[in-house]
């Protein structure tokens, strides 16, 4: 397997969907303010340890490796505002330096943004993965769920305002949510539920003011 791969074709949608679960500054594990792309089991990967994004892309005899998410952002801003076409053009080329870390490059029309990939190592993602639902309900935070629900419709190139998302309920384990693709899907963690605040209120027995002259 190589390090090394040139004008590697990647949907726009899929890093657009992608991005939509990563981390976002997260200070400790750094490793997850980016996305991954899984090259040899053709898998782009994007979590905060909440919610996961895992999308079907194009196998390639290459060693994975993680997107940072500022690059991630400017190709998509540069994507969009030239109109380019629907997909990037991935590099990954040695480092120039002579360093172990390789530069990433995503190339559209118009537009080539590049950085050393995130040096680390990404978190054996499968394994958060149920094959199979319990189908007990679970509670979940419902940003969340609109945010899966956003990222699956964009991944498919379909309208995020106008998201679905069905979730395949696991208890106190992670859920699958699915939308309209069969080649990408979510895993969201449920939240703990909480006490329900108190409306005892509701029963009380209203005193009637006395009106002053």
């Amino acid at each position: 397997m190589t390090d090394t791969i040139e004008n590697y074709e990647l949907p726009v949608s899929a890093l657009a969907a992608a991005i939509k679960c990563a981390a976002v500054k997260d200070p400790v594990r750094f490793y997850l303010n980016g996305v991954y792309l899984d090259f040899p089991r053709g898998r782009i990967v994007a979590t905060d340890g909440t919610q996961m994004f895992c999308g079907r892309i194009e196998r390639a005899d290459c060693r994975a490796v993680i997107v940072d998410r500022e690059t991630v952002s400017d190709a998509l801003k540069a994507a969009k505002s030239t109109r380019g076409l629907p997909m990037f053009y991935v590099n990954v080329t040695a480092d120039p330096n002579g360093g172990n870390t390789r530069r990433v490059e995503l190339v559209t029309a118009g537009a080539k943004l590049g950085s050393a990939e995130i040096d680390g190592q990404y978190p054996e993602y499968e394994r958060v993965i149920p094959r199979k639902t319990s189908g007990k309900v679970s509670q979940f935070d419902p940003r969340r769920v609109l945010k899966c629900g956003e990222a699956l419709a964009i991944y498919s190139g379909g309208d995020p305002k106008m998201c679905f998302p069905h979730i395949a309920h696991n208890g106190d384990k992670g859920a699958i949510v699915t939308g309209s693709s069969d080649t990408a899907f979510c895993v969201l963690l449920p939240v703990r539920a909480a006490a329900a605040q108190s409306i005892a209120w509701l029963d009380e027995i209203p005193t009637a003011g006395r009106v002053t002259e």
